[in-house]
């Protein structure tokens, strides 16, 4: 693939990228506005005006057959940027933002822009996939879910292959684990259903910036599953289809959607305030039949949680405990040590290290 030079004026917003949710606009004009509002351009714009535009990596476009124009389908932010920068009247219509004026030294930097030219959008899929999907700039969960999507649907076309092969080819194309690649796609048809049952907000997929990580991370759940009519059993390519939970469960699934993003209307938010904490004590409480009834009928999670057996005053004295018991253990080590045989210390050590593991793991999830 050649890397060419190519005017800005030449190169088109991709209306149907995934990554920022252009796939909602219908033109440039809408899809440029979307960018502004959701992606940062001034954050571009600051480092364009300082530093120009740096050529190490280049956009990805193909060309529009019988035109001599390009869509870009890897870089849309930064053609966004430039764009506005050299026509600041494309964004009068709807903001008032004083768009920074090019210097003169770097204004040449934009006449032209680096493009690696490919012969056809699917050519770009893998390139985008190790780039973004699990690369040096990872996309979103949502829009990574999005991606993956498009690449299974792709594969379907080839009927040989069955659904467990089709995520095998798909996880060796970017760089994924086939069960992870499964529920994140999973998560999304469940997502879409929700929507279609208006048991999410409004434009809930349109947004870039949501907590799809919440409903990813708990489906890994057994009795989350099971509570969602989807059984115990660890979710399998083949489900990854429309409309995957049955309507016997419908209003469970609404429970479930409340719980992680809100309510349809607004007036209920969600349960889910520290993805580390909150999350894990929600699960617990769905496998305990008490504490579920509680929550469902109440929706006061605290309550839910103490039924469950999740008590946090009990916790919070058990982790200030710790401070007197390592001070205790130190406080003797020297005297202690140089008696303890060599198998003793082996196993002390052991113990340490995994007591320190654990530490670290729950200073992670505290911070």
């Amino acid at each position: 693939m050649a890397v060419e030079n190519i005017s800005p004026e030449q190169l088109l917003l991709d209306v149907e990228n995934p990554r920022f949710g252009l796939s909602e606009s219908s033109n440039q004009s809408e899809a440029l506005r979307f960018l502004f509002d959701n992606s940062d351009l001034k954050e571009l714009w600051n480092s364009i005006v300082e530093n120009g535009f740096l050529p190490f990596e280049p956009l990805v476009a193909y060309q529009v057959p019988g035109t001599t124009n390009y869509v870009v389908v890897e870089g849309n932010r930064r053609l966004a940027a430039v764009k506005t920068l050299l026509n600041p009247e494309l964004i009068r219509d709807f903001s008032k933002t004083i768009v920074p004026t090019i210097p003169a030294k770097h204004q040449a930097s934009l006449t032209h822009l680096p493009v690696t030219v490919i012969s056809t959008r699917d050519d770009a899929d893998e390139y985008i996939g190790y780039r973004h999907v699990n690369g040096s700039r990872n996309w979103e969960p949502l829009a990574k879910a999005r991606f993956g999507l498009k690449l299974l649907t792709k594969l379907r076309r080839n009927s040989a292959l069955s659904d467990k092969e089709r995520v095998e080819i798909l996880a060796r194309q970017i760089g994924d684990q086939p069960t992870q690649i499964t529920r994140n796609l999973f998560s999304y048809k469940v997502l879409e259903q929700a929507m279609r049952l208006s048991l999410l907000q409004d434009n809930f997929l349109e947004k870039t910036k949501n907590d799809f990580s919440h409903l990813y991370s708990i489906l890994s759940n057994p009795e989350t599953r099971e509570y969602i009519g989807l059984g115990t059993s660890a979710l399998k390519a083949e489900q990854i289809q429309d409309d995957p939970i049955p309507e016997t469960h419908f209003k469970k699934l609404g429970h479930l959607m409340t719980w992680l993003f809100g309510s349809p209307d607004g007036t209920t938010p969600s349960i889910i305030k520290r993805q580390g904490q909150d999350r894990p004590a929600l699960q617990k409480v769905i496998a305990s039949t008490d504490a579920l009834y509680r929550l469902e009928r109440t929706g006061d999670f605290d309550d839910a949680k103490r039924i469950a057996g999740i008590d946090i005053e009990d916790w919070l004295v058990s982790v200030f405990a710790l401070e007197s018991r390592v001070k205790k253990v130190w406080d003797s080590s020297s005297d202690v040590i140089a008696t303890l045989s060599i198998e003793e210390k082996h196993k002390a050590g052991s113990s340490l290290k995994d007591d320190i593991s654990k530490l670290q793991n729950l200073l992670k999830l505290l911070s």
